[in-house]
Parts: structure tokens; sequence; C-alpha cells
């Protein structure tokens, strides 16, 4: 009798104990989530992707944190996360010359974020790269056009200084190019014209070739 009531209380104990320390099963985010836990674990799994639209509706949604919830610390530092990211990808974005995009991007990283002054920070620096990289380009093609060969060259070298890849290697490289093609076809419009002064048969052939 004795050893039947232990094992009976041996039996419910150790079902309590499983019953308790069972983790539960995670929410299922395709459906509506209800609490604050829920959404904000919905939220991180869909952030993970590192995809633009999750990280936005991700970022949107804990911006909007009530700070009496009790999750409101961890929504921050999620908040943190994913701006940063969102940051991260506004400069990829800068690096594939896509500069509307990125600045787009970045001004979508939302004001009460602590990424928020970074991020304004970075897009008036590539603002001001941007429109000097913008200048200097329009001027190498200007001296271009004059035959300011040497102008043109140093306009380069200042676009290979800008921290841009857009500018130091794309750009540069087009004008580089730009620059000897042009030179070249001058040099052989120079030769041409020379022999052609003569005006004999034999050197206005030559020249029009």
């Amino acid at each position: 009798m004795v050893w039947g009531t232990t094992l009976t209380f041996g039996t419910l104990a150790a079902a309590a104990f499983i019953w308790l320390t069972k983790v539960p099963p995670p929410p299922n985010c395709r459906t509506a989530t209800t609490t604050s836990m829920e959404r904000l674990y919905c939220a991180r799994e869909a952030a993970q992707s590192a995809e633009i639209p999750q990280l936005l509706a991700g970022i949107e949604l804990v911006s909007q944190w009530d700070r009496n919830d009790p999750l409101y610390n961890e929504a921050q530092e999620s908040l943190i996360d994913w701006s940063k990211t969102l940051l991260w990808l506004a400069k990829e974005k800068l690096d594939h010359s896509d500069f509307d995009g990125a600045i787009a991007l970045a001004n979508q990283i939302p004001s009460n974020s602590p990424v928020h002054e970074e991020a304004q920070a970075a897009i008036a620096d590539w603002t001001s790269q941007w429109q000097r990289g913008e200048e200097t380009y329009t001027a190498a093609i200007d001296a271009l056009k004059q035959q300011q060969w040497n102008k043109a060259s140093d306009l380069i070298v200042e676009l290979g200084n800008l921290p841009h890849d857009y500018w130091r290697f794309q750009r540069a490289g087009e004008l580089t190019q730009t620059v000897a093609l042009e030179r070249t076809a001058w040099n052989a419009l120079r030769q041409a014209r020379t022999l052609a002064k003569g005006k004999q048969p034999e050197k206005l052939s030559q020249a029009i070739a």
C-alpha cells in the first residue's frame, strides 16, 4: 500500500515537473498575433532574412513600442540592430551607384532610433561627396571638349581620391579611357591636316585614310 502511494505521488510529481518545464511552442507567425511577445518574436523571425520589407516592418513595429511594456528594452535592442542593418544596406546601394535609393532607404530609419543621428550624418556625407563627384566629372568633360588633356587628367585624379567606388573606379575609369581615345583621335586628325596641306594626291589619299 505504501509502495503504491509512493509510486502514485512520484508519477504525479514527475508529470508536474514535465508540465512546468515544457517549453511552449513558438507562435504561428502566419496567423494574427495577439501578445507583445508574439509580435516581437515574429518580427525578429522575419528580420533575420535581412530583406528590406521585413526590416522596415520590424522597425515600424518596435519604434512604436509602449515604454511601459515589459519587453520595451528588448524592442529597443531590435530597433538598434535593424536600423544598423538598414543603414548597411543603404551603403550597399550607394556602392552600386544607386545614390537616390541609398538616401531614400537611410531616411527610413525613424527619428527615435538611436541610429538615426548616424544615418543623417551619413546622408549628409554621401550628398556632399556625390555633389563633388558630379561637379568634378562635369569639369573633366568640359576640359576634354576644350582639348585640355592635362586638366582633364588632374580632374580624373580628383575623382580617384573620392571615397565612393562609383566615382573612384567606374567614372574615373571611363574618363581615363575617354582621354586616351580623344588624344589619339586628335593626334590622328592633326597628322591628317598636315598631310593635306601640300595638296598632293598621294598625301591627300593618306590624309583621307
